[in-house]
């Protein structure tokens, strides 16, 4: 086995070794990691990434391949065998407002995830949770496919980020005074610029970041944009798309928006695209909405990827879904007293990146004791968080402790939370 030696200084590193002669080759990187800025406790973790087509199942389970508890995540589609800097990489163990979050990565053939282990396969599931110990059970898991029936990846994460358009934040202006719609479409924010009175080009419009930047000949660019366009304005001169860095002034390509889409209605574009040369961006905001002289209109959920199948719904991209929390907690109101109920009900109090949200999470709920057990699949609940099919009706009861365990999921996470009385 080959041996590689770290510096006093933060270092990435890669060695190709043999682990037997019936065995193929086997890449991992390391990364040492330090502990303080002071660089005590350093230590070096293991990651693999690529492992011919051996399965995880072949390793024994000593060896570095079998560690789950990965400090950095490696995201890559690519013809043959990758190299470190072909990969996305991104922090998993990053903190959040809620304490210590840990990403869980694991991988199956099945759409419900069974089965689960760490080779990569059709589907991936991504857990968040405050221990670094891998969930055992498949629901803790959000399950996305990676590859379709016919073996060909399926959507890929999203490029863009922050698509979500939280805030002014989420894009850069160029030129624009835009707006943002609450839950607008799906239920996400949209973003609305209204050019008019504009007797010149002008060429307003806003820009979206992407976490890719170079683009190879032969690459297949998939874009997924949901666009309103209102009639109160009539556009003169084209709504546009446009792949380009304004540094530079270097453009890849543009898409027309506006020729033959019906106006003020919703309309999703979808756009496959052959890259004809290579194209390397000098900055990141390169996804380019803009009408060229006047134009009103609002677009939302903007997606792009490099391969895979067109989504049917929104993705976000990994860089997104790392950074968000999900807390929640459950209450029960009423009394159960002298082996009676009276008005005993549940409330959910759902909280994304701290701020509460009333609609929209998917809720499990399992409720024993006090003579019930039962499990409320897509349990249903009000906009005060009560459980509407799902409570204890009024009178006599067995006297046993009541129990409730709710599995909340929302944008792509899951937590669960538990109480008895």
């Amino acid at each position: 086995m080959g041996t590689i030696e770290f510096g006093n200084t933060l270092q990435t590193k890669n060695i190709v070794f043999t682990t037997g002669s019936d065995v193929d080759d086997v890449l991992f990187k390391f990364i040492l990691v330090p502990e303080d800025e002071n660089w005590t406790g350093v230590q070096v973790d293991w990651y693999t990434i690529h492992e011919s087509e051996r399965v995880y199942t072949d390793y024994p389970t000593n060896e570095p391949a079998q560690y789950h508890k990965y400090r950095y995540f490696g995201y890559v589609f690519k013809n043959g065998t990758p190299t470190a800097g072909d990969f996305d990489w991104f922090d998993i163990q990053q903190k959040s407002i809620t304490g210590d979050k840990y990403t869980h990565l694991v991988y199956s053939d099945n759409a419900d995830g069974s089965n689960f282990g760490r080779e990569p396969k059709a589907y991936m599931g991504i857990a968040r949770t405050t221990s670094p110990v891998t969930p055992t059970d498949k629901k803790a898991f959000k399950w996305v496919r990676l590859k379709g029936d016919d073996g060909k990846s399926a959507p890929n994460f999203n490029l863009l980020l922050n698509t979500e358009i939280k805030s002014s934040s989420s894009y850069t202006l160029n030129g624009a005074t835009p707006t943002i719609n609450q839950n607008d479409f799906n239920g996400r924010n949209s973003v609305e610029i209204n050019n008019r009175g504009l007797t010149g080009n002008a060429w307003k419009g806003i820009s979206f970041r992407s976490s890719k930047k170079e683009f190879k000949r032969g690459e297949t660019i998939v874009i997924r944009l949901p666009i309103y366009i209102y009639s109160d304005v009539n556009v003169d001169n084209g709504i546009t798309l446009a792949l380009k860095s304004h540094v530079g002034n270097k453009t890849l390509t543009g898409f027309n928006l506006d020729n033959g889409t019906a106006r003020d209605t919703w309309v999703i574009k979808e756009i496959q695209y052959t890259v004809q040369q290579d194209f390397t961006s000098p900055a990141d905001n390169l996804f380019y909405i803009f009408s060229t002289k006047n134009g009103h209109f609002k677009i939302a959920e903007p997606y792009m990827s490099v391969g895979g199948d067109m989504p049917t719904n929104w993705i976000p991209s990994l860089e997104d879904l790392k950074a968000h929390s999900l807390t929640a907690n459950v209450r029960v109101a009423g009394t159960y007293e002298g082996k009676k109920t009276n008005d005993v009900k549940f409330f959910v109090d759902v909280y994304y990146d701290g701020v509460k949200v009333t609609n929209g999470f998917n809720l499990t709920a399992r409720v024993w004791g006090g003579g019930l057990n039962k499990t409320q699949e897509n349990a249903t609940y009000n906009n005060d968080g009560e459980l509407t099919n799902v409570y204890y009706s009024n009178g006599e009861k067995d006297g046993t402790t009541i129990n409730i365990k709710l599995d909340v999921e929302y944008q792509f996470l899951k937590n669960y939370m538990f109480c008895k009385t």
